[in-house]
This record gives C-alpha cells, sequence and structure tokens, in this order.
C-alpha cells in the first residue's frame, strides 16, 4: 500500500529553478552586442529584456559580462511579462527586476562570471551586493564560498538574507559556523534563511544551535529550523522536536512531525501518537506517515483509530502508515 508521501511544506527560497527555454533561437545569439546595448536603455523593462535574453544566449555572451555586472545594482521593478512568458516560480522570485535578470544571466553565462561576480560583492550599492550572492548562488562554485561567507556580515538585511541562500545553494560545510551566528541576526526573515542553508548542507555540527533555534520568537523561522533538523536527521534533535509538536503555530507542528519522520527514531512514537489527536488535520495526517516511517508497532492502536478520523486525508495516512509498521 502506497501513500502521497508527506514531505516539507516549507523551502524557504527554494532551490527549484528552471526559467530558461531549453534551446535559443539563433537570432538572439546573433544579437549579443544589440542586447549589450540595449542594457543601457532608459527604459527599466528594456534592460530587463536585454538581460534575459544574453542569459538564454548563454556562454556565446561573455563579452556582456562587464556589461551585466554594471546591471546588477539596478533594482528598478519590472512586470516580466513584457517581455518573456516563462515565470521565476514564488518566494524571492517574484520581484523582477534588471539586476536580478542581469545576475541570472551572468549564472547562465557561466564560469566567465565567477570573478566579476565575486567582485561585485564589495559594491557600494547593496542590490549589486545582493544580486551578486544570487548569481553566484545559482553558479554552485565553492570558490565563492569564502566571499559570501563576508556577506554574512552585511549591514544590509537583504544582502545577508541572499548570501545565506546562496551558501545553502553551494552546500560546503566550511558555511556551518558563518550561519549558525546567522540563527541570531536581528531580522527574522535572515534566520528563517539561515535555518534552511543549514538545512540543506545536512552538517551535523548545526544540529545543536539548531535546536535551540527551535525556540526563536517568529514562527516561521521555528518552522523552518524543524525542516533543517529533519533534513540533517540526527537523532539528537528528537527530544526538543518532540516538545515542538505543542508549538503554538500549527505549522510549526506539521513541520516538526516530518522532521520526527525523517530522523526516524523510536522515541518520538509517544509524542506523535499524541499529536494524531491534533485540532488540526494536516498536522494529525503529517503525524500518521511520520509513524509510518518509523515503524514501530507501539503507535498501531492509535494508528487504527486513527482510521476513523473526520479527514480523508488524515485516515489514508494512517492506513499507509499501518501497512508500513507491519513491513517491518
Amino acid at each position: 500500500m502506497t501513500s502521497a508521501l508527506f514531505c516539507s511544506s516549507l523551502l524557504v527560497a527554494t532551490a527549484s529553478f528552471s526559467p530558461l527555454e531549453t534551446s535559443t533561437p539563433p537570432a538572439v545569439q546573433k544579437d549579443v552586442p544589440a542586447l549589450i546595448y540595449a542594457i543601457t536603455s532608459t527604459d527599466a523593462a528594456e534592460r530587463a529584456r536585454a538581460a534575459y535574453h544574453l542569459g538564454r544566449t548563454g556562454s556565446a555572451a561573455e563579452a556582456a559580462v562587464p556589461a551585466l555586472i554594471r546591471l546588477l545594482g539596478d533594482a528598478t521593478p519590472v512586470d516580466p511579462g513584457v517581455y518573456r512568458e516563462t515565470r521565476y516560480g514564488s518566494g524571492f522570485w517574484e520581484e523582477v527586476s534588471p539586476g536580478k535578470e542581469a545576475a541570472i544571466a551572468l549564472s547562465e553565462i557561466g564560469k566567465a562570471s565567477l570573478d566579476p561576480l565575486i567582485g561585485a560583492l564589495e559594491d557600494q550599492a547593496w542590490a549589486a551586493r545582493m544580486h551578486a550572492a544570487l548569481a553566484l548562488g545559482l553558479l554552485e562554485d565553492q570558490r565563492a564560498v569564502d566571499p559570501l561567507l563576508l556577506r554574512l556580515q552585511d549591514a544590509e538585511p537583504k544582502v545577508r538574507e541572499r548570501a545565506a541562500w546562496a551558501l545553502g545553494m553551494i552546500e560546503d560545510s566550511r558555511s556551518v559556523s558563518g550561519l549558525v551566528e546567522l540563527l541570531a541576526d536581528p531580522e527574522s526573515q535572515v534566520r528563517e534563511q539561515a535555518a534552511w542553508a543549514l538545512g540543506m548542507i545536512e552538517d551535523n555540527q548545526a544540529v545543536e544551535p539548531l535546536v535551540r533555534a527551535l525556540e526563536d520568537i517568529e514562527a516561521q523561522v521555528r518552522e523552518q529550523v524543524a525542516w533543517a533538523l529533519g533534513m540533517i536527521e540526527d537523532s539528537r534533535a528528537v527530544e526538543a522536536l518532540v516538545t515542538a509538536l505543542r508549538d503554538d503555530s500549527h505549522q510549526v507542528r506539521e513541520q516538526t512531525a516530518w522532521a520526527l519522520g525523517m530522523i526516524e527514531h523510536a522515541s518520538a512514537v509517544a509524542g506523535l501518537t499524541s499529536s494524531l489527536a491534533d485540532p488540526e488535520a494536516k498536522v494529525r495526517a503529517q503525524s500518521a506517515w511520520a509513524l509510518g516511517m518509523i515503524g514501530d508497532s507501539r503507535a498501531m492502536d492509535a494508528l487504527i483509530q486513527a482510521m476513523k478520523d473526520e479527514s480523508p486525508k488524515v485516515r489514508k495516512q494512517a492506513i499507509w502508515a499501518l501497512g508500513m509498521i507491519s513491513d517491518y
């Protein structure tokens, strides 16, 4: 018996990024000089359009790197619908500017962009530093780790946030200590992004700091921390996660149940069994999934009761969990 596997509902600034078409029309490749010139247009949408099409050209647009680097500081909002049909996804991808299009284009051009982008991390304009971090995260080159770590101390919160995201994309353990320090940042969005990055890196050095961060004042941060602990899958987090099953936020409780299922430690069974009575159906369903993942027969009676739940999703998940337990 199978079930639609429950998983994390929260991935801040996710890496699921595939906006560019798979082929580049020859006409676009031939127009590289014209597109470079268009970057200087007085119209923001035209500047963004030029950067977008240069990105579609890939490495053939290496000559555009200096012009695109200069464009990184342009944070003028634009409507991408005027020059392309594809969307960049959710979260911070929804905010589009010429500078963001330049960052994405530079990442598509590839290795020729790396050193100029590292240099742009020192730009006086915070938007340029932010967009440079974005591009470096998309490049996923470990040579950018040390320069990005310096930006975790940037005076601008959006730069710190984007640098944390980039380090999470690169997934290098050298970033752990810097990201752990960011869990105490005064801005909740930065703390949230730091937790996401630590989860992406999956280094158990982060477990104890993340456990402490489960007490963050902001629910969104606690939710992301629970996700990160689930990604790391270290049993040292179980006790704190079981406590978090009683969090005031049902989103945190749901994410915590997912994390406990990922860790698969038997000491979570009692807490997850109690969560089968949670007032939120999503939490009950996630708890049933987690119990199935753990596979401990002590949960069977509670799961049998959960088969009578008012929510079809909970009933379905309880049946799946019982099938998993019987297979152990």
